[in-house]
């Protein structure tokens, strides 16, 4: 049966919260891709005292700092869009914006998937990520689907498919509707298992192709380790099938109402949906057990 979020849950726990670390479409943001004046104001209330708001996302951060605007991540207490954990876990970003961890796809994997997508004329579907941005070979509806989509940054097109095979890349994603989406990942998942590889798809109209170790949760990991916190001192939310390492890795993990079969099986709690601020009534419920604590704590005698 699943189990509410609520304050009592941090109450019973005794542990203080250091970090809420949130993924971003569907739990963060809302189904138009935009973040609600609750969010921004809860996220401003955690910063305010002194509890991290930390990004875990499959976007790039250039993709997160373009879609949230930079007045909105001022109001929120985050400028630049730091501390985060992009592209599910391959980039890692510290307080200050220092780059604490860089993984790619293996170089193997991603040269035969690219020649697999070639041969099967997909090529023009395709999208490479990286920390400096988003490429591809053609303009078109489908590398333009998580810019048109989802308020991404527009992809660079490279002169030909030899200039894009020559970069190194964190993930690719290839781009379709329903039906050839469930086509492209059948023929890339067992092709990628057997080359430290592994897909995911995280939100709708594209599969995504990632390494096989990385994770949300493993870049939780690295962050923590940074800033001496650990994962005890967290909460996670998430909705989706990139999030589930994260979700049974954080003991207060808590997955938005809308969130997929898996993540409300993987979280600890539940909540209400993003587009009911579920984000923020976490983080208020977190902030007023803080506040009531601080009310009732034994005064020193004068």
């Amino acid at each position: 049966m699943e189990k509410t979020f609520s304050r009592a849950c941090v109450r019973e726990r005794g542990v203080p919260i250091r970090a809420v670390v949130t993924d971003l479409d569907g739990t963060f943001l809302n189904s138009s891709h935009g973040v609600s004046q609750g969010n921004i104001a809860a996220c401003r209330r955690l910063r305010d005292k002194h509890i991290a708001c930390v990004f875990a996302t499959g976007r790039p951060h250039v993709g997160t700092v373009k879609c949230i605007g930079p007045e909105k991540l001022e109001a929120m207490g985050m400028p630049d869009a730091y501390p985060g954990v992009y592209m599910n876990g391959c980039v890692v970003y510290g307080p200050t914006g220092d780059l604490l961890h860089a993984e790619y796809l293996d170089a193997n994997l991603q040269k035969a998937a690219m020649q697999l997508l070639e041969e099967r004329k997909l090529l023009n579907r395709l999208c490479g990520y990286n920390e400096q941005g988003i490429f591809c070979i053609e303009k078109n509806q489908h590398t333009w689907h998580t810019h048109d989509e989802y308020d991404e940054g527009a992809p660079f097109v490279v002169p030909s498919g030899d200039a894009l095979k020559e970069m190194q890349f964190c993930k690719l994603t290839v781009n379709g509707n329903q039906t050839e989406v469930a086509e492209f990942r059948a023929l890339l998942e067992d092709f990628a298992h057997k080359r430290n590889g592994r897909c995911v798809q995280p939100i709708p109209g594209n599969v995504e192709l990632i390494p096989l170790t990385i994770s949300k949760a493993k870049g939780l990991d690295i962050l923590f380790a940074s800033m001496h916190l650990r994962k005890e001192e967290a909460v996670a939310l998430g909705d989706s099938e990139n999030d589930l390492e994260m979700l049974r890795h954080i003991d207060l993990s808590v997955c938005v109402a809308n969130g997929c079969k898996e993540a409300r099986e993987a979280a600890k709690f539940v909540t209400v949906t993003n587009d009911q601020d579920g984000f923020a009534l976490v983080c208020n419920e977190i902030c007023d057990e803080l506040e009531d604590k601080d009310v009732h704590a034994p005064r020193a005698a004068v």
